[in-house]
């Protein structure tokens, strides 16, 4: 699945009339680097770290993006990150 961390959409209420487009590369490979556990964790978040817009990632990838962003993220940032899965579902139909 083809992701965006550079350009990244969270609702700015919970209305979700408006989004706002921000570069979460840097915070998601944080939270993975201090929150989730071994190597392919590890290997994810300079992934991601230094990913320079759509990137490639595997099921196993996204679920562990998935966990952390759920486990220690604001709503609007798991609303952004649920958008952005479903947009990436429809982009590899």
């Amino acid at each position: 699945m083809k992701l965006n961390f550079k350009e990244f959409r969270i609702p700015s209420g919970i209305n979700k009339r408006n989004w706002r487009i921000t570069d979460v590369r840097e915070q998601v490979a944080d939270l993975l680097y201090t929150h989730a556990n071994g190597i392919k964790a590890h290997r994810l978040a300079f992934k991601i770290l230094d990913s320079t817009g759509d990137e490639e990632y595997s099921t196993e990838e996204t679920g562990t993006v998935r966990y952390v962003i759920e486990q220690f993220c604001l709503p609007c940032v798991i609303d952004g990150l649920n958008e952005l899965l479903q947009a990436g579902n429809h982009k590899n139909e």
